[in-house]
Protein backbone atom coordinates (compact mmCIF):
# COMPACT_ATOMS: atom_id res chain seq x y z
CA UNK A 1 0.00 0.00 0.00
CA UNK A 2 3.00 2.17 0.64
CA UNK A 3 3.44 2.24 -3.57
CA UNK A 4 -0.24 2.78 -3.98
CA UNK A 5 0.32 5.97 -1.82
CA UNK A 6 3.32 7.14 -3.20
CA UNK A 7 1.60 7.15 -6.78
CA UNK A 8 -1.52 8.47 -5.82
CA UNK A 9 0.44 11.46 -3.99
CA UNK A 10 2.94 11.82 -7.37
CA UNK A 11 -0.78 12.10 -9.25
CA UNK A 12 -1.83 14.57 -6.96
CA UNK A 13 1.66 16.56 -6.83
CA UNK A 14 1.71 16.77 -11.01
CA UNK A 15 -2.03 18.26 -11.60
CA UNK A 16 -0.88 20.50 -8.69
CA UNK A 17 2.03 21.61 -10.89
CA UNK A 18 0.26 21.33 -14.48
CA UNK A 19 -2.43 23.25 -13.21
CA UNK A 20 0.03 26.17 -11.73
CA UNK A 21 1.80 26.38 -14.59
CA UNK A 22 -1.51 26.48 -16.95
CA UNK A 23 -2.44 29.58 -14.56
CA UNK A 24 0.79 31.10 -15.39
CA UNK A 25 0.41 30.49 -19.58
CA UNK A 26 -3.05 31.98 -19.20
CA UNK A 27 -1.92 35.31 -17.58
CA UNK A 28 0.73 35.75 -19.60
CA UNK A 29 -0.85 35.22 -22.62
CA UNK A 30 -3.37 37.53 -21.63
CA UNK A 31 -0.41 40.39 -20.84
CA UNK A 32 0.75 39.28 -24.42
CA UNK A 33 -2.34 39.68 -26.01
CA UNK A 34 -2.74 43.38 -24.29
CA UNK A 35 0.60 44.21 -25.36
CA UNK A 36 -0.18 43.47 -28.86
CA UNK A 37 -3.52 45.13 -29.16
CA UNK A 38 -1.42 48.40 -27.60
CA UNK A 39 1.07 47.98 -30.34
CA UNK A 40 -1.51 47.58 -32.90
CA UNK A 41 -3.70 50.67 -31.71
CA UNK A 42 -0.27 52.85 -31.79
CA UNK A 43 0.41 51.74 -35.51
CA UNK A 44 -3.30 52.76 -36.03
CA UNK A 45 -2.83 56.42 -34.42
CA UNK A 46 0.65 56.60 -36.28
CA UNK A 47 -1.03 55.79 -39.74
CA UNK A 48 -3.77 58.44 -38.88
CA UNK A 49 -1.73 60.74 -38.33
CA UNK A 50 0.81 60.11 -41.51
CA UNK A 51 -2.63 59.97 -43.50
CA UNK A 52 -3.33 63.30 -41.82
CA UNK A 53 0.03 64.98 -42.78
CA UNK A 54 -0.21 63.37 -46.69
CA UNK A 55 -3.85 64.74 -46.87
CA UNK A 56 -2.59 68.19 -45.42
CA UNK A 57 0.70 67.95 -47.92
CA UNK A 58 -1.81 67.30 -50.80
CA UNK A 59 -4.24 69.80 -50.53
CA UNK A 60 -2.01 72.43 -49.87
CA UNK A 61 -0.27 71.29 -52.94
CA UNK A 62 -3.98 71.15 -55.22
CA UNK A 63 -4.14 74.78 -53.19
CA UNK A 64 -0.81 76.24 -54.64
CA UNK A 65 -1.44 75.05 -58.06
CA UNK A 66 -4.92 76.40 -58.38
CA UNK A 67 -3.14 79.81 -57.04
CA UNK A 68 -1.11 79.44 -59.49
CA UNK A 69 -3.42 78.91 -62.18
CA UNK A 70 -5.71 81.72 -61.07
CA UNK A 71 -2.67 84.39 -61.19
CA UNK A 72 -1.81 82.69 -64.52
CA UNK A 73 -5.47 83.40 -65.82
CA UNK A 74 -5.26 86.61 -64.50
CA UNK A 75 -2.40 87.39 -66.52
CA UNK A 76 -3.68 85.68 -69.37
CA UNK A 77 -6.74 88.03 -68.98
CA UNK A 78 -4.48 90.81 -68.41
CA UNK A 79 -2.57 90.28 -71.57
CA UNK A 80 -5.78 89.87 -73.55
CA UNK A 81 -7.00 93.24 -71.99
CA UNK A 82 -3.59 94.61 -73.14
CA UNK A 83 -3.82 93.24 -76.65
CA UNK A 84 -7.10 94.46 -77.02
CA UNK A 85 -6.64 97.74 -76.29
CA UNK A 86 -3.23 98.07 -78.49
CA UNK A 87 -5.46 96.34 -81.59
CA UNK A 88 -7.89 99.19 -80.64
CA UNK A 89 -5.45 101.70 -80.36
CA UNK A 90 -4.20 100.50 -83.87
CA UNK A 91 -7.68 100.52 -85.83
CA UNK A 92 -7.96 104.25 -84.15
CA UNK A 93 -4.86 105.43 -85.23
CA UNK A 94 -4.86 104.05 -88.53
CA UNK A 95 -5.85 106.21 -91.90
CA UNK A 96 -9.52 105.14 -92.91
CA UNK A 97 -9.95 104.94 -97.06
CA UNK A 98 -13.04 104.06 -98.71
CA UNK A 99 -15.01 101.55 -98.49
CA UNK A 100 -12.50 100.14 -94.91
CA UNK A 101 -10.10 99.11 -97.53
CA UNK A 102 -6.94 99.25 -95.22
CA UNK A 103 -4.24 100.26 -97.34
CA UNK A 104 -6.02 102.22 -99.73
CA UNK A 105 -5.45 99.71 -102.74
CA UNK A 106 -9.09 98.76 -104.92
CA UNK A 107 -11.27 95.68 -103.77
CA UNK A 108 -11.30 92.53 -105.74
CA UNK A 109 -13.02 92.55 -108.43
CA UNK A 110 -17.20 91.06 -107.98
CA UNK A 111 -19.01 89.13 -110.00
CA UNK A 112 -19.82 92.41 -112.41
CA UNK A 113 -17.34 94.01 -113.95
CA UNK A 114 -15.76 97.16 -112.64
CA UNK A 115 -17.78 97.19 -109.63
CA UNK A 116 -15.85 97.01 -106.17
CA UNK A 117 -13.16 98.95 -107.39
CA UNK A 118 -12.50 102.08 -105.23
CA UNK A 119 -9.81 104.67 -106.45
CA UNK A 120 -7.34 104.86 -105.16
CA UNK A 121 -6.79 108.10 -102.18
CA UNK A 122 -5.81 111.85 -103.74
CA UNK A 123 -2.35 112.63 -102.93
CA UNK A 124 -0.76 115.43 -104.33
CA UNK A 125 2.57 115.27 -105.76
CA UNK A 126 5.40 117.90 -106.30
CA UNK A 127 8.66 117.83 -108.34
CA UNK A 128 11.52 119.77 -106.66
CA UNK A 129 15.06 119.11 -107.89
CA UNK A 130 14.13 115.39 -109.61
CA UNK A 131 13.23 114.05 -106.52
CA UNK A 132 8.94 113.40 -106.23
CA UNK A 133 7.61 114.41 -102.83
CA UNK A 134 4.19 113.41 -100.98
CA UNK A 135 2.40 115.78 -99.94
Amino acid sequence: MAEEEIVGLVIRLSIYYLNATSKIYKAAILELKKKLQSQADENKRKNKQKALEARKALEEAQQAETNKNNSNSIQDKQKGINNAKKMRDQQQNEKTFPAGVPNGNCLPLSSSRGRGLVPPPRIAVTQSSGLATVA
